[in-house]
């Protein structure tokens, strides 16, 4: 009784497991195999967003799993099948979007904003450090006392 109950609580994993497995395919060349391995690492699961296609269990990504197996035997180089991914679904699909201006933006910001910091940080410590407090005058300073009193 308790391995049927174990078995019914497994059917899921086993189902899931079924599926992802499911367009698994089989290259007779290992290079080809390799290489396939290597393109569905390099790109990046639209819906998943964080999962490479080779680890996604979404449709998008059994598509594009397929699509990549039918490039591959229609005789497409790696960068043209990338290429073809980047057409279709943008430069996200890629983990190493190339250097354009954008990028190069993204890129700029941060360690521009550090350094406008530090800058900003340094400039105030030095303006606090250089303003002095002057001593209070002798009159000024019975009108301080006076003011104490008479609180």
């Amino acid at each position: 009784m308790r391995w049927m109950l174990a078995l019914l609580l497994m059917l899921p994993l086993l189902a899931q497991a079924a599926a992802v497995g499911e367009f698994d395919r089989q290259f007779d060349d290992p290079q080809m195999a390799q290489r396939y391995s290597d393109l569905t690492n390099q790109l990046r699961c639209p819906k998943c967003q964080n999962n490479n296609v080779a680890d996604s269990n979404a449709q998008i990504a059994q598509d594009i799993r397929a699509r990549v197996y039918d490039l591959m035997v229609e005789g497409q180089s790696d960068d043209d099948i990338v290429d073809y991914m980047i057409d279709r679904y943008g430069r996200f699909v890629t983990y190493k979007p190339p250097l354009t201006a954008g990028t190069l933006v993204i890129y700029a910001v941060a360690p521009l904003s550090v350094l406008i910091g530090i800058f900003w940080f340094v400039a105030y410590v030095r303006q606090r450090q250089s303003a002095q407090v002057e001593p209070l005058a002798a009159n000024e300073k019975q009108a301080f006392y006076r003011l104490l009193e008479e609180r």
